[in-house]
């Protein structure tokens, strides 16, 4: 079961969208796709290669203004070596807890 920490975050989250990125991204498709898909409040979800883009101090700074909740698959950032690099606005999340979030969110849109 997710920490209580995570639930509590995660619950609020039942109006809106996921967006599950698990490729890298630049600031370009980024914003491409912040004003084609993205309604305010979605959430967004990184796993594997797609991790490496919130070393990025663009795509950090886009998701700041557009005030959208981060979270990051923590085993893709181990297996990375990054966990200890990335923003403090992102939240490392495990596998269930991934689980948990999709079943939670309105619906999820890969890109």
């Amino acid at each position: 079961m997710p920490s209580n920490n995570t639930v509590g975050l995660i619950e609020n989250l039942a109006q809106r969208a996921l967006h599950l990125i698990a490729n890298p991204i630049n600031k370009e498709r980024l914003e491409t796709n912040l004003q084609r898909l993205v309604q305010i409040e979605d959430v967004f979800l990184f796993i594997g290669d797609a991790t490496t883009s919130l070393l990025k101090t663009d795509i950090i700074e886009s998701c700041k203004a557009h005030q959208f909740s981060i979270f990051v698959l923590e085993n893709d950032t181990q297996c990375r070596g990054i966990t200890d690099h990335l923003p403090s606005t992102a939240t490392l999340i495990n596998d269930e807890q991934m689980v948990y979030l999709c079943t939670k969110t309105r619906t999820v849109i890969s890109w």
